[in-house]
């Protein structure tokens, strides 16, 4: 470089620079199989080049550009040739390169700098505007830039009024996605019809198709999404894209996944990654494993999502996907719940994920996090912090136009009232959630609302509208497969049959409850409450030692979290569960003779 740069024989060159190197000037580095030559000091440097008169500095400058571009990738990068052109004064080269060096780092992932390099060309005047607005709104997007986002999308657009069909088409596609992460459903629907009508072939319109699709869904309209997505599958088979078809296959998944047709999600799931390439981009693997994640989460699987999300969140920090990772954060958050219902470790990931989803502007999943952490909250029993969580979910709700959330507010503050006993209050928050829920195809808040529902009524003795809608909450957990939800479920179900005097059909439920238990005991949400209504059910039979078996269960199995809280305020919190009154007021200390110690009100494990 130095030869061709000086016209200088590579004797005198080395004769020259061994001169800089005895005098400290300069020094010398090996790197693979060239050697790089370098001040020895900052300042010298510093000095040299201020040294050096501008008009000379200029002209070498864009030598150095020159030679550098006829040996690019070998010594240096386009933005090295950027800098050198700029420094030249060729504004119009000089921004050529900063986008070309900008699309070089979006592809390795390097956002910070694909942005900052994108922007340079921008400042540089660019004759290319729309191709670096396209590379910096995608690491916009990455890097969860909400202000930025929205300022660069909306330039894109603009700058792609004056281009073709093409250009106007992949503008509004990224409208729509930054529509769809700020839940403006109606900017959403009007830059889809937008891209419907400039979607002049099969392979537009599937892309077209995806994106509405995928809008469906976040509204609570998964069936009305499934349909559409089977359009756009249909479609992919005339127009044979694979990176279309890999897009409407991952988001048909998720729409099944969301009506509860997990079978069917996992057969998409596999077709999907059957398809996708050895080579395919990070963000694409990004983007099925994420979906993979929200099957084992469809499934209650706390072993497997835990697995799944810690590969994504890897994953994501890799690409630099901000909003990703959160997601991965909330997924761990699930699988803590789904293992032991280690709410201490949920909440911290949960937390996580909130502050992240605000931060770059997912209002949806924001308020998706706001309904776990109050979920946590009201498990401990605050429930004025679970109230001041449920406010802001429920407005985020109302503003995304996701009904579930609505249906979710509703139930989860149904929940508080029916721990106050305020059972009136709790039985109309109920039949609000039920009502919101059945206005979206989301079959699992369906059954959750049926089931507290159902809880809430028996609670008012309203028995048989409360088995009735007991069972059917049930049914509905059981078509979604559930089994972690599912057991808490049949819990309140016995409970209610009792209550009913229906023995023969409490012990019909108490087998299956029985089956769940012993399948997976910590792989269900309350342990302790199925001990616990299984040993009920053992004293309502006239089994006597196996309701002091099933309670001494019980009773260990509350300790044992509690003990695993490391937080003290948390166990103190913990101990004022109902179901920890409800256990400690009804058991009783089993000694070595057989008889009962009813001063300790304990439970031993038998030996």
């Amino acid at each position: 470089m130095l030869r061709d740069l000086t016209g200088w024989s590579e004797d005198a060159l080395l004769t020259a620079l061994y001169e800089l190197i005895d005098r400290h000037i300069a020094r010398a580095s090996f790197e693979q199989s060239s050697y790089e030559y370098e001040f020895s000091h900052n300042l010298l440097q510093t000095a040299f080049y201020a040294s050096v008169p501008e008009r000379v500095k200029t002209r070498l400058h864009a030598r150095i550009a020159e030679l550098l571009e006829r040996r690019a990738g070998e010594e240096a990068g386009p933005a090295e040739i950027a800098l050198h052109w700029e420094r030249a004064g060729d504004a119009a080269r000089a921004a050529a390169a900063y986008e070309r060096a900008a699309q070089r780092a979006l592809d390795l992932y390097a956002n910070d700098d694909a942005a900052r390099f994108a922007r340079r060309s921008l400042e540089l005047g660019t004759d290319r505007r729309f191709h670096a607005l396209r590379i910096l709104v995608s690491a916009d997007e990455r890097l969860g830039s909400k202000e930025a986002w929205a300022v660069d999308a909306a330039a894109l657009l603009e700058a792609s009024r004056e281009l073709g069909p093409k250009e106007r088409f992949e503008a509004l596609e990224c409208a729509v996605r930054r529509c769809d992460m700020a839940a403006d459903r109606e900017g959403q629907r009007a830059f889809l019809e937008q891209m419907r009508a400039s979607a002049h072939d099969d392979a537009l319109m599937v892309r077209v198709l995806t994106a509405e699709g995928r809008m469906q869904m976040r509204c609570g309209e998964a069936r009305a999404a499934i349909a559409t997505l089977r359009q756009a599958l249909e479609l992919t088979e005339r127009s044979g894209d694979p990176a279309a078809l890999l897009q409407a296959r991952i988001a048909l998944a998720y729409a099944l996944l969301h009506a509860g047709d997990l079978d069917d999600a996992d057969a998409q799931l596999e077709l999907a990654e059957d398809e996708m390439a050895e080579d395919a981009p990070a963000h694409d693997r990004l983007q099925l494993e994420r979906t993979f994640g929200s099957a084992a989460m469809g499934r209650e699987d706390g072993v497997r999502l835990e697995r799944i999300a810690l590969r994504q969140r890897e994953l994501a920090r890799q690409v630099g996907d901000v909003s990703s990772e959160a997601y991965a954060e909330m997924l761990l958050g699930y699988a803590a719940m789904y293992q032991r219902l280690d709410l201490e470790r949920a909440f911290d990931h949960w937390t996580k994920a909130a502050a992240t989803f605000e931060r770059i502007g997912n209002r949806q999943s924001y308020a998706i996090t706001l309904h776990d952490l109050a979920a946590v909250e009201i498990e401990f029993g605050r429930f004025e912090e679970a109230e001041t969580l449920l406010s802001q979910a429920e407005a985020m709700s109302e503003l995304c136009g996701w009904r579930t959330g609505l249906a979710y507010s509703a139930l989860n503050r149904a929940q508080i009232r029916y721990q106050q006993q305020r059972y009136a209050e709790a039985a109309d928050l109920a039949a609000l959630a039920l009502e919101r829920a059945r206005s979206t195809d989301e079959r699992r808040v369906w059954s959750s609302s049926l089931t507290v529902l159902g809880t809430v009524e028996l609670a008012i003795g309203k028995v048989e509208q409360g088995l009735a809608h007991l069972r059917e909450g049930v049914e509905f957990r059981r078509s979604v497969q559930a089994p972690w939800s599912l057991s808490d479920d049949l819990c309140v179900l016995i409970d209610g049959l009792l209550q009913a005097g229906d023995l023969p059909g409490a012990m019909e439920a108490g087998d299956e409850l029985r089956r769940l238990y012993e399948s997976d005991a910590s792989g269900h949400m309350y342990p302790a409450r199925m001990c616990w209504m299984l040993a009920r059910l053992a004293r309502a039979q006239g089994d006597e030692a196996g309701y002091l078996a099933y309670a001494g269960r019980a009773k260990a199995s509350l300790e044992e979290r509690c003990a695993a809280l490391h937080d003290p305020s948390l166990r103190e919190a913990f101990r004022r569960h109902p179901l920890w009154a409800e256990i400690e007021g009804a058991t009783v200390a089993v000694l070595r003779d057989g008889s009962s110690d009813r001063e300790t009100r304990t439970v031993r494990r038998s030996s």
